[in-house]
């Protein structure tokens, strides 16, 4: 199926994103229950009324990951077990890679060409990169100087942060080059 212009608008007239936070598998209100207006980039349309969180909601959810670490269903799961989740993942990713790539150009006013073919289908290969490796991860022996040794051990360190640019292209469906006043 060739995806043109009209598809990928009609995806994205379509579009009824989740606009809550998600703690405990649950989609909640922000305690507060404040909430932001999330606009297209492009466009300046609004998509969604988005809950508003702040430290509270953060405490809720890092106390939640903590109830979740120490009750040891994933932690102490068999590798075996944790690579068929991440495949699930991954494969979830890809049967809904459309509604993903719409979602990250609507949203952040990326490219749908690279949202679509690099960004989405990136996402599922990081996740099916990490369920092969779950199994075959071991501590290594680092190259050292004589007489020195040092071990590798991966472990998670937390959540990053990141802004990245790109440009727009008057040739991307859903994101036309906005003018500027002169």
């Amino acid at each position: 199926m060739t995806k043109d212009s009209a598809y990928w608008h009609g995806m994205a007239a379509g579009l009824a994103p989740a606009s809550g936070i998600v703690v405990d598998g649950r989609e909640e209100g922000a305690e507060s229950g404040a909430t932001f207006t999330t606009r297209n980039p492009a466009t300046g349309r609004p998509i969604a009324e988005v809950a508003r969180g702040d430290t509270p909601d953060v405490d809720r959810a890092v106390r939640s990951a903590r109830r979740a670490f120490d009750s040891g269903v994933w932690a102490a799961a068999p590798p075996a077990e944790r690579k068929a989740v991440l495949l699930r993942l991954a494969a979830l990713v890809l049967e809904h890679a459309d509604e993903l790539a719409v979602l990250d150009t609507v949203d952040g006013g990326k490219l749908i060409t690279d949202t679509s073919q690099f960004d989405v289908p990136g996402a599922a290969a990081i996740l099916q990169w990490y369920a092969e490796m779950i199994d075959k991860t071991y501590g290594e022996v680092a190259p050292t100087a004589p007489g020195d040794l040092a071990i590798v051990t991966r472990e998670p360190l937390g959540v990053v942060g990141a802004v990245v640019p790109w440009k727009r292209s008057n040739k991307d469906p859903l994101c036309p080059r906005r003018t500027r006043p002169s």
